[in-house]
């Protein structure tokens, strides 16, 4: 009978230990990238060389890291309430996509300006992706 108690307190503060955890992952507050110092100032062309070379190895470095990719001004586009600036690398099939976090932001940009971008690199598909960015300058 004892052994039955103790057994369903340690299982009840498992529980609870693990619900308190959840609770507190789950409001943490989100990481403001204008006051985040970045983990790594990089061109946009040697972002993407890196994860042409070796992607698992990028992701080891980049992914999820706050980064301050400097580059030109491909694109602009807006699609479904999602601003995103797409940045030149050199290689025409890829480029760095940047996926705004602020769509007033778009008002300091044109096409074909040297920009900085900073955001938090998800990884790559056909482009290298930054998400939650800011336009630095």
């Amino acid at each position: 009978m004892k052994k039955k108690l103790i057994i369903g307190l340690v299982i009840a503060a498992a529980f609870l230990i693990g619900g308190v955890y959840g609770y507190m992952q789950y409001n943490k507050p989100h990481l403001d990238i204008g006051k985040a110092t970045a983990d790594y100032n990089i061109d946009a062309k040697d972002l993407l060389e890196d994860f042409q070379k070796d992607e698992v190895a990028a992701g080891e470095k980049y992914l999820d890291k706050v980064l301050l990719v400097n580059g030109e001004v491909k694109k602009i586009s807006i699609q479904d309430e999602k601003t995103s600036i797409m940045l030149k690398t050199g290689d025409p099939l890829s480029s760095i996509l940047c996926e705004l976090e602020d769509p007033g932001d778009l008002e300091k940009i044109s096409q074909g300006q040297q920009i900085q971008i900073k955001g938090v690199c998800s990884g790559m598909l056909m482009d290298v992706v930054l998400v939650r960015s800011i336009v630095v300058n």
